[in-house]
């Protein structure tokens, strides 16, 4: 799992930023129920008006069909706010990110292989070739070097 996070990091950060969204609505709408109900002129009185006012207002949409009266209900409603602007700030980054970004082609190798092991196998192959040609180059040294012509020369620098 931490392996996963660590090499999907944009889609890890996703994954926790929509996590914490569900447990920050859940939890905001659970703790504003309580002061709002009891205040006077609340009109958030139910789980159900709590969880939409928490949507509505994460959202940013901010119908004004259902706010909070009380200090304490405010200061929820601050906290889902700020972290609302954030979570929109994650999305868009991520949506930009992912149609921005260059796209990842695994190239198959003959095995059928992909992405590093294809790698592995497409740079062993090249390193084969690259050994055969040299082994080649070589050889035509040593077929250059036994002519007269460059064996007399070897003869005469000693």
């Amino acid at each position: 799992m931490v392996n996963w996070f660590l090499e999907n990091r944009a889609q890890g950060a996703l994954f926790v930023v929509l996590t914490a969204v569900v447990y920050l609505v859940e939890i905001s709408a659970l703790l504003v129920v309580p002061f709002e109900s009891r205040a006077d002129g609340g009109n958030i009185t139910t789980g159900g008006d709590g969880l939409w006012w928490a949507i509505v207002t994460m959202t940013t949409v901010g119908y004004g069909d259902q706010f909070p009266v009380t200090w304490e209900g405010r200061v929820i409603g601050v906290i889902v706010m700020l972290l609302g602007v954030g979570l929109v700030g994650t999305l868009s980054g991520y949506l930009a990110n992912s149609f921005l970004a260059p796209r990842k082609t695994a190239e198959a190798a003959p095995g059928g292989e992909s992405g590093a092991h294809a790698q592995l196998v497409e740079l062993r192959r090249l390193l084969g070739e690259q050994d055969s040609t040299n082994e080649a180059l070589r050889q035509r040294l040593d077929e250059i070097e036994r002519l007269p012509e460059f064996a007399a020369a070897a003869h005469s620098d000693r």
